[in-house]
């Protein structure tokens, strides 16, 4: 029987090439003669790679026949770990097209030993798939737990193989993750791996349970390892691939951050796998993997800016169902964040309604992510809109993390104003009607200074010299009268006169208490900011102190880790040297049998490690 020609494969956004890298050169060495195929999702948007393989080769999708009307579709629905999840069938395609047997692993998959058990097992089967666990996973409260398998699954997605009359299962899962090959645990889905649950009741398949394979964080309670002519070993076998998933340069003393709160097992309690895991990290660094993480992933943001996070992502992909479920084909598809406008209208799309509602459909996802949220404004199109829109608006919405080309604008929410400026107080107008003349005064006046006018004749005469008297009487109250009045009238411009400044200095003390109230608020509010200023310095001081706090804790941990790994190799050597004791003490009883005249040495004669003694003997003892 001929062996099946094998291949491997990978998918990774092009900030994680290294890594796929890596990946792609630890299976062609461990598989002299193969070759490895790197799906990059985005690599018609990635530089020029400045290096080679003869056994690796980089392609993209559209190079593998995917539309890329296609591909813009997953891309705005999946996030970068969802889409490179969506793709796997198309990468174990490539190979099959001249391969026997498919072998895809994650770009965090380190190949260390030929895995002759996968490919065997793969050119009897269909699908090979491989279980997370093999025994039972201890209810102790660390992670990872029961709950978390659950929710990822019971297979593991990063390592499996097909066969070439895998096509029915290639064109099932393919469909299956086209749209929905989502990360939401909380609906127990895991991308692409919860889907592989129920190939065992639908393909033919073969489970592999081998502890030597996929060793990673979430099985090493239950496979003993240790380390042993430089490779590491479980059960005293060679590990065929390691799993780093989760080891990070940012903590390399946690084994995975997906579970470092509670870890069920430790780098310093496991020196061999710690010496496996400083080594990766070393390798990664050397390909200058953080190079490529400052790219980025193309598709994270449009053109003009505008992020794709989960919500948007999720109405996209809810109203691109709702038009291809769509028999009449009348429902309009949802516009696409990469199309030639720059998602301009996709943008405008997500802030504006749907047509039976009142507020955006973005923030639509806003309300109703949170119960507390939906609870506190139930009524959202009706008489709770406006108070949810000033929400949105104020400042109690920024740990919403709400983009601001979907945040509503203050003329679009009823938001308070602001307090407008106090007015100046100004002094009271003077009167114009009282500062008119008094027209019966000015008769009065009149008539008093003109005099009594008597009949004409002799009568008048008579009656003139009668009334003379009485004239001069007359005239002099007419004087007294006029000066009482000019007194009076001396007297109100003075009371006026009076008036004025007293209102003068009331305006000019209410202007000091504007200004006095202004200063009061604006001190207010210096102190508020300084309060909140103060509030945020002592927060970032305590963030910083956990920091460091952290980093000494990592620093202690790497100590105990590095003296882990120095007092195995230790160990191990002493034991290397005790067994060549013992080897020199029965080569020398051997050599003592064939000379009689030789006298063996006595165990208290036995070459120390450390003096400089020489064992002659022949070539054929020797081996």
């Amino acid at each position: 029987m001929t062996e099946p020609v094998v291949g491997g494969c990978t998918v990774a956004t092009r900030n994680y090439l290294a890594d796929a890298r890596l990946a792609a050169r630890s299976f062609v060495e461990a598989h002299p003669g193969t070759r490895f195929t790197i799906l990059v999702v985005d690599g018609d948007h990635t530089p020029p790679a400045t290096w080679t393989h003869r056994d690796v080769e980089l392609v993209t999708p559209g190079q593998l026949g995917l539309p890329e009307a296609d591909l813009l579709a997953m891309a705005a629905i999946y996030s970068p770990f969802e889409i490179a999840c969506a793709l796997k069938p198309l990468a174990l395609r490539r190979v099959l097209d001249w391969a026997d047997v498919a072998v895809y692993v994650d770009g965090d998959v380190e190949v260390l030993h030929p895995m002759t058990e996968l490919v065997d097992a793969a050119a009897d089967h269909d699908v090979v798939l491989v279980p997370h666990l093999l025994a039972p996973m201890p209810r102790d409260g660390r992670l990872p737990d029961e709950e978390g398998i659950l929710a990822a699954g019971t297979f593991n997605g990063g390592l499996l193989a097909v066969r070439t009359s895998s096509g029915d299962f290639l064109d099932w899962w393919e469909e299956r993750l086209r749209r929905d090959c989502l990360a939401q645990p909380w609906r127990m889905m895991l991308a692409d791996q919860r889907w592989l649950d129920v190939v065992p009741s639908l393909f033919d398949h073969h489970v592999l349970r081998d502890p030597t394979y996929d060793v990673a964080y979430w099985n090493l309670h239950e496979r003993p390892t240790s380390w042993a002519d430089g490779h590491l070993q479980v059960f005293d076998r060679p590990v065929r691939c390691f799993h780093y998933s989760g080891l990070s340069d940012d903590t390399p003393w946690v084994l995975s951050t997906f579970a470092a709160g509670n870890p069920r097992v430790r780098l310093t309690d496991m020196p061999a796998v710690a010496r496996l895991c400083r080594g990766w990290l070393d390798r990664r660094r050397a390909v200058d993997a953080q190079a490529d993480r400052a790219l980025g992933y193309h598709w994270g943001v449009t053109a003009e800016g505008t992020p794709l996070d989960p919500r948007s992502r999720m109405a996209f992909r809810d109203a691109l169902l709702e038009a291809e479920r769509d028999p009449s084909g009348r429902t309009p598809l949802p516009p696409s964040p990469f199309a030639d406008d720059h998602g301009a209208a996709w943008r405008r799309w997500l802030a504006s309604p749907p047509p039976e509602g009142t507020v955006s459909r973005y923030l639509l996802r806003v309300w109703g992510e949170d119960p507390q949220r939906a609870g506190a404004f139930p009524q959202v199109h009706g008489r709770d809109r406006a108070a949810f829109l000033a929400w949105a608006a104020s400042p109690d919405a920024d740990d919403a993390a709400i983009p601001d080309a979907f945040r509503p604008q203050p003329e679009e929410a009823d938001v308070p104003p602001t307090e407008p400026a106090r007015p100046l107080r100004r002094p009271p107008r003077p009167d114009a009607a009282a500062q008119q003349p008094v027209e019966a005064l000015a008769a009065a006046r009149a008539a008093l200074e003109g005099g009594p006018q008597g009949p004409p004749g002799a009568a008048g005469k008579v009656v003139g010299r009668l009334l003379a008297g009485r004239d001069r009487r007359t005239e002099e109250t007419a004087t007294a009268l006029a000066e009482a009045v000019e007194e009076l009238a001396r007297r109100v411009a003075d009371l006026s006169a009076r008036v004025d400044r007293t209102n003068d200095e009331a305006f000019t003390e209410s202007r000091r208490t504007d200004d006095l109230a202004e200063a009061v608020a604006a001190a207010r509010t210096t102190a508020e900011a300084v309060d909140a200023d103060l509030g945020q310095r002592l927060v970032d001081v305590e963030g910083s102190l956990t920091k460091a706090r952290a980093d000494l804790d990592g620093a202690l941990d790497q100590d105990r880790i590095t003296a882990g790994i120095v007092a195995d190799a230790e160990s191990r050597l002493a034991d290397d040297l005790d067994d060549l004791r013992l080897r020199v003490a029965k080569l020398a009883v051997e050599l003592a049998d064939d000379d009689p005249g030789a006298t063996a040495p006595s165990p208290d004669t036995t070459p120390h490690p450390h003096e400089d003694t020489t064992v002659t003997s022949t070539e054929d003892d020797a081996r």
